[in-house]
């Protein structure tokens, strides 16, 4: 914990910010079904297998970047005997969610940043810091997820203290409250390192002799909103322990949907391809009737086994005839797409659906000539009603691939 005295404040109402971060989140999910992963090198692959998207801190020691493609550093990972997991994105949100409820029940002004990290927005007092260490065990006891935590006046700052916080070797929080303790920190802490600064803007401010957060903090704000604008200004600004990005308690509804998976055996049989793109497209037309809103586009995308000779992947996407979360609706244009890029002679290892453009149901432009069938709008509620109440899948389109205790299928995922 940071040097930080509570007691010695004059004030006894002061706000403060907590970030928790889920370490290795995608890596942690996959050790939490397989303890055996626990302390090995592991990366965890995306979606089409072709990239490295989340490391073990073993294999963060190896030096294998985030975002390495996997033809380049395979020999590598064989002479490390680094183990790779394909992504297994429903086991990932399943959790995600799983945390972020947790975190929801003891601070519910708590903003979901993402699948792994929450600000929370709180009083500062003893009662509620005995609270976040609280929280930490109880999240790694409910589900098996270690995180970080780090407590500043800013979010900005909070990812500074969280940041140190992962170093730690015990109980990951870290307090980032005291003044002199901030300077000292953001002196030592590298520019390129700030949430909201990238490798372009990094370059450009050492040429500049701003090279940490300290440097930045300090520099001069006619400079920095030429170079770095409005949003540089306010990282500058959090820097000196000035909110101005604030919490977003209100979280607004995906701007795109996916569900994908691997298959667990190569097949090029299209009827199976087309139960699993149905059940994908249900799921899509699932969440957004959810978050009352409709899609625009509809994407499907097929590959084979990035590891093998003869790789092939398609991808294509249909702006639809009319705004539509209709169950009935999603399924046929994916079908469509599927069978315009399904190629026969092909063992398929990945497909998905991705549904985008989306806008909330009462902001509807009805097309003057094509207007989408209301009997399927009430039918996809309907189904939606059945399975709240006898469970997922218990009444789906026939075609789909019904959820199955070694696959399962029910799982949504949103981006």
């Amino acid at each position: 914990m940071g040097s930080y005295n509570l007691y010695n404040q004059k004030s006894k109402v002061k706000p403060a910010i907590a970030l928790v971060d889920c370490d290795n989140f995608y890596v942690s999910c996959e050790i939490v079904f397989n303890p055996k992963l626990k302390d090995k090198p592991v990366v965890v692959l995306s979606n089409n297998d072709a990239v490295v998207v989340a490391r073990s801190n073993q294999a963060k020691e190896l030096g294998i970047p985030m975002g390495a493609p996997i033809f380049k550093i395979k020999p590598f990972l064989e002479k490390h005997n680094v183990i790779t997991i394909p992504s297994n994105l429903p086991l990932y949100a399943n959790i995600s969610n799983r945390v972020m409820n947790i975190i929801l029940e003891d601070f519910p002004n708590t903003e979901i940043y993402s699948i792994d990290e929450a600000f929370i927005n709180f009083n500062l007092s003893k009662t509620n810091l005995e609270k976040l260490f609280s929280l930490q065990n109880k999240i790694l006891k409910w589900t098996g997820i270690p995180t970080s935590i780090g407590v500043s006046t800013t979010k900005t700052l909070a990812k500074v203290a969280t940041k140190i916080a992962k170093k730690k070797q015990n109980q990951k929080i870290h307090i980032l409250l005291d003044p002199d303790e901030i300077k000292n920190t953001l002196s030592t802490f590298d520019i390129e390192d700030i949430w909201g600064i990238g490798n372009s803007y990094s370059k450009f401010l050492k040429s500049h002799n701003i090279n940490t957060a300290l440097d930045l903090a300090n520099a001069d704000d006619i400079f920095i909103k030429k170079h770095l604008g409005i949003p540089g200004l306010r990282i500058a600004h959090e820097l000196r322990g000035i909110q101005c990005i604030d919490i977003e308690i209100d979280q607004k509804p995906k701007k795109s949907i996916m569900r994908s998976l691997s298959f667990p055996v190569e097949t090029q049989n299209f009827d199976e391809i087309s139960s699993y793109i149905s059940r994908f497209a249900e799921i899509c037309a699932k969440t957004l009737r959810k978050q009352n809103s409709t899609a625009t586009i509809v994407s499907v995308f097929i590959s084979t086994n990035p590891f093998k000779e003869n790789y092939f992947s398609n991808f294509i996407s249909l702006p639809l005839p009319y705004p539509t979360n209709s169950t009935f609706d999603i399924v046929n244009f994916s079908l469509h797409l599927l069978k315009s890029i399904y190629k026969p002679e092909h063992l398929y290892k990945r497909a998905g659906v991705i549904v985008s453009g989306i806008l909330p149901l009462n902001s509807i432009q009805q097309h003057l000539f094509i207007k989408p069938d209301p009997r399927k709008q009430i039918l996809s509620h309907l189904i939606d009603e059945i399975n709240s109440r006898f469970g997922p899948a218990s009444l789906h389109i026939a075609l789909s691939k019904p959820p199955t205790k070694n696959q399962p299928l029910i799982f949504e995922i949103t981006i």
